[in-house]
């Protein structure tokens, strides 16, 4: 009986060995799975921050493009109002050259008459 209890106790030790040495190698496997499932996250966390970077920089560039624009917009109402200014008084001056070649035309006729008159 003592041999079948010493076998029973040996058997045991080793199964307890065993059970210590499954229990390190599952420990093992389940922190290299945890390593190589957090390395994706890793990765794809790297590309958010990436793309928020991106993000930001196209809204600033954005930013200043819209600014740009509007000064653009603005000064091309300025120019256009300048030449709108510049036609009136292309016109004006226009209305008046005619009218004064007319008044000149209109002495002339006067002169002449007066010179055949005499």
């Amino acid at each position: 009986m003592e041999k079948t209890f010493a076998q029973g106790q040996a058997d045991a030790e080793k199964a307890k060995e065993e059970a210590a040495k499954a229990t390190a190698a599952a420990e093992k496997r389940a922190g290299e799975a945890q390593e190589t499932a957090a390395k994706p996250k890793v990765e794809a966390q790297a590309r958010v921050d990436a793309a928020d970077k991106v993000v930001t920089e196209l809204g600033d560039a954005l930013k200043r493009v819209w600014g740009d624009a509007t000064g653009y917009r603005k000064r091309a109402g300025e120019r256009e109002t300048q030449l709108d200014k510049l036609r009136t008084d292309l016109d004006t001056a226009l209305t008046e050259k005619r009218t004064a070649q007319d008044e000149a035309r209109e002495v002339r006729h006067q002169l002449q008459d007066q010179n055949r008159r005499k």
